[in-house]
């Protein structure tokens, strides 16, 4: 039996009342079910229609470009194998869909459907070597994520929420942990 706990350790005093002030907590990928799959647009635009905070994952291509997906492996949620890190925007945008059709959504779509302004907690997923060009492509989005008060980054990589603070993100960070235990 594997059992995973995951922890959140805020780097930022005030990640804590950010958190408590979400009513109805955090969608986890979005608003996801049997039709809409995880961290797909139509998945957090469901969270977005309904005015509730939900948490999204990025990563970076190989020329720059932000896209909302878990895995840096495309395989498990396109059915087609390949490393979001390794390959290029078009690549990912023409090549991969998810299994209701939609594509694989560029962060600045889910910015530009969140009109509502519903918090978002962003989760920063790092790959080898990818960290600066991760956090360049970033930061241009930082000033236009809706509710600055009630949004957040995360990341299990620690130095990856120093870069975005240092490049000079007011946004509360939180560094995810986990301890695993086999029985």
């Amino acid at each position: 039996m594997t059992s995973v706990t995951v922890y959140l350790y805020p780097m930022d005093k005030n990640l804590k009342s950010v958190f408590a002030s979400i009513e109805g907590g955090v969608n986890h990928r979005g608003l996801h079910d049997l039709t809409r799959p995880e961290n797909s647009l139509p998945a957090i635009e469901a969270a977005i229609a309904e005015n509730r905070a939900f948490e999204c994952d990025l990563h970076v291509s190989k020329d720059g470009r932000l896209f909302v997906i878990h895995d840096s492996d495309l395989l498990r949620m396109t059915g087609k194998p390949g490393i979001v890190e390794e390959l290029d925007s078009e690549v990912i945008r023409n090549g991969y869909r998810y299994e209701d059709g939609s594509r694989v959504a560029f962060f600045d779509e889910v910015v530009s459907a969140n009109d509502k302004g519903v918090p978002m907690v962003i989760e920063l997923k790092t790959h080898p070597g990818t960290n600066g060009l991760l956090v360049e492509a970033f930061h241009p989005f930082i000033a236009k994520i809706p509710d600055q008060g009630k949004s957040s980054i995360i990341s299990f990589d620690r130095d990856i929420l120093r870069m975005v603070r240092e490049k000079g993100s007011s946004l509360p960070l939180g560094w995810l942990h986990y301890n695993k235990t086999v029985r």
